[in-house]
């Protein structure tokens, strides 16, 4: 049994150079939107959404997913650690923990993670610049999160530390994670960008000109 976590709060201020903050908010919510449809037509048997604030907590909901709150703002590992805690009380239920700007996955690339193994070890999808799209985690457990600059290599040394099978899958939608403007450009030319970000993208398109 494999959960998938997803921990969001808006925000993303390394954007503030190209959109203004209520059309960040409008980007991530439709990037959530896609992460977490992905998620549901994939293999996993429950989608929970760590949620930062109120507005992720309810995009969440209307998508039909569950919701763990993130408390008092936490910083993303504690948050990750307090939701993997709450969801993951079996030590049969493995946690795969994806973030909520891949606006490109698609439930195949879910897919792959979850059957990379299906023994306990630690299944990492890097990102371009070496962060962690998502980190599959079985059980849940196995290793504490280290989100952060250069997490991928962290993870990896983390899952060697544990004794248990490190592997890294590296797939177009775990690697583009929207963090900078040219993010923007690289998941506009995507042809499996998901349908919400696309009609954002594409009116944001038509009021800069």
């Amino acid at each position: 049994m494999d959960i998938a976590l997803v921990p969001a709060r808006f925000g993303k201020t390394r954007l503030r150079s190209v959109l203004s903050p209520a059309q960040r908010v409008r980007l991530q919510a439709a990037m959530l939107d896609d992460v977490l449809a992905a998620l549901r037509a994939s293999q996993v048997s429950r989608v929970v959404v760590a949620a930062g604030d109120d507005d992720v907590a309810g995009r969440a909901r209307l998508a039909g997913v569950d919701v763990v709150r993130d408390p008092a703002r936490a910083n993303l590992n504690a948050a990750i650690s307090h939701a993997t805690a709450t969801v993951a009380q079996r030590r049969d239920v493995g946690v795969l923990v994806v973030a909520a700007d891949l606006p490109t996955l698609t439930a195949t690339e879910v897919d792959r993670l979850l059957t990379a193994t299906r023994r306990t070890s630690v299944v990492i999808a890097p990102t371009k610049d070496g962060g962690t799209g998502a980190l599959l985690r079985r059980p849940g457990g196995v290793i504490d999160a280290s989100y952060g600059l250069g997490s991928a290599a962290r993870h990896a040394e983390l899952g060697r530390h544990a004794s248990v099978p490190v592997l890294e899958l590296i797939q177009p939608g775990t690697s583009l994670d929207v963090d900078h403007p040219d993010d923007l450009d690289d998941a506009a030319a995507s042809q499996a960008l998901g349908p919400h970000t696309r009609a954002v993208l594409n009116d944001l398109a038509h009021r800069s000109t």
